[in-house]
């Protein structure tokens, strides 16, 4: 199978001009976003920009080092440095904040493609702890502190240039790229022409029964690997595009996995039997929890986990015998009706998951059962 980092050598050397800005080049501008681009690009009190080409050589001479990430850019950032097609693109407007305190982890970027075309990419979950804790407050909020920020993003970007918007993102980045889009103004939204989610989960029924979410929806596009978990996670638009990946199971969630065939994703015949499974389990388990408790859950482990004084994974991860100590010792000075709506959001979890297993044997059972009685 064939990749993002391929089609850069088959196709890097034709402009947009030549060949459409395409769905692989919107992942590939996706993964960019999850950059280190502190002193390097611009933030959104400046007009300056720096090209792809020049970003990549910044990179390497500040050294940064992003290899703790299964999805690390680095190899990506030095291939479209170096081609035609992506190394004139510039690169403006960089924010990246997180805020333990204000629960919110947000990083976005614009690409100027061309003189008629910008790409605002929306990075996805990091590896900080309140990253992930916001990943999770979507689940039972109606607006996180980062979809909010994204709200601003996109107004800034759409109200500072005469460009046509693509919208995208990763993972959570997908999440933002579809309700900034669906919540911006009128005139920015009037300019963006596509949205892209890239396996990113999708939103409480709250937001998917406004009016602006659901006049967004024939603009957006959202491709999701056949073993999808993250991208199957709450409502989102059922026009999926379903891709193959030579990974499996969460591992498919990489960027890097994913197939590509020319100037498209290979296509899969549909979501696998374990995204389905999966994705029933996850809705089982969320119907037999009220938002409350889902909140209290979630609140009650993350306080947890950064009680340890950890602030990314990697670091609880570095020395688990000291952080797992002091996460344990939280999680046992909580309250007796906290420690057990944590028991029963386990239980339930597991309970969703063995029903939804029994109920698929059942059915295979039945379907033998039929074609030997034939």
């Amino acid at each position: 199978m064939y990749n993002i980092l391929d089609y850069i050598t088959w196709r890097g050397d034709l402009n947009f001009a030549l060949s459409p800005f395409n769905d692989v080049d919107n992942l590939i501008l996706t993964e960019l976003a999850y950059a280190t681009m502190e002193n390097i690009v611009s933030g959104l009190n400046s007009e300056k920009e720096i090209t792809l080409k020049e970003f990549s050589s910044q990179y390497r001479k500040l050294k940064y080092n992003q290899s703790y990430m299964a999805n690390d850019p680095q190899p990506l950032i030095s291939a479209t440095g170096k081609s035609k097609r992506f190394g004139n693109i510039k690169l403006k407007y960089y924010v990246n904040e997180v805020n333990q305190e204000k629960e919110v982890q947000f990083s976005a970027v614009t690409f100027i493609l061309d003189y008629k075309h910008c790409y605002v990419a929306f990075r996805g979950t990091d590896n900080s702890l309140v990253g992930w804790r916001e990943d999770f407050i979507l689940s039972y909020a109606d607006e996180s502190n980062g979809q909010n920020k994204s709200i601003e993003y996109l107004n800034y970007v759409g109200n500072n240039t005469d460009k046509n918007i693509i919208v995208g993102g990763h993972s959570k980045g997908g999440n933002f790229a579809i309700y900034a889009s669906a919540f911006c103004q009128k005139k920015v939204s009037k300019k963006i022409k596509r949205v892209y989610s890239n396996d990113g989960p999708g939103f409480n029924q709250s937001v998917t029964e406004k009016s602006g979410y659901k006049e967004i929806l024939p603009k957006v596009k959202l491709i999701i690997p056949e073993d999808s978990i993250i991208g199957i996670i709450m409502s989102n638009t059922e026009k999926k595009s379903v891709v193959k990946s030579n990974a499996r199971g969460i591992k498919q969630h990489n960027p890097y996995t994913w197939s590509v065939i020319g100037t498209r994703f290979e296509k899969a015949r549909g979501q696998s039997k374990s995204s389905l499974l999966m994705d029933d389990a996850i809705d089982r388990w969320a119907r037999s929890m009220t938002r409350q408790q889902r909140e209290n859950v979630i609140c009650a482990v993350f306080n947890s986990l950064e009680a340890s004084g950890a602030e990314t994974f990697t670091e609880l991860n570095s020395n688990k015998k000291i952080y797992y100590s002091k996460v344990i010792k939280s999680l046992f000075a909580l309250n007796g009706d906290t420690k057990k709506e944590i028991m029963a959001g386990a239980v339930n979890l597991a309970k969703a998951g063995k029903d939804v297993l029994l109920e698929e044997a059942q059915k295979s059972l039945n379907t033998l059962i039929k074609s030997k009685s034939r």
